[in-house]
């Protein structure tokens, strides 16, 4: 499983790299989001559906050691938000910043 990629179409315009540390959508339901048309899914779909990729965080080290010394930017998820209501008991995002500082 690849984390760490480069986004096609006009993500590219945001950031030449991104890191998917969560799929299926978000928690928060902002009524400005754009994540539920990046994902092709309805608003209701995509509301309460984050879900944390398995193993992610040792994939993300893999990659961002595969990629060190790359001084392109990073953004940590383009398709919602990435601190998600798990982030509270996980900490994902935090020890995903850790490595991607590490690296």
């Amino acid at each position: 499983m690849k984390v760490i990629y480069e986004p096609t179409g006009s993500a590219r315009e945001f950031a030449p790299l991104g890191a998917r540390l969560y799929f299926g959508g978000c928690a928060h339901g902002c009524l400005y989001c754009y994540g539920p048309r990046t994902i092709r899914r309805t608003r209701e779909a995509f509301l309460n559906h984050a879900r944390l990729r398995q193993d992610v965080l040792r994939y993300l080290e893999r990659d961002a050691q595969r990629i060190r010394g790359d001084d392109r930017e990073i953004l940590v998820t383009f398709s919602s938000d990435p601190y998600q209501p798990l982030e509270m008991q996980l900490g994902t995002t935090r020890q995903a910043i850790k490595i991607l500082i590490d690296n």
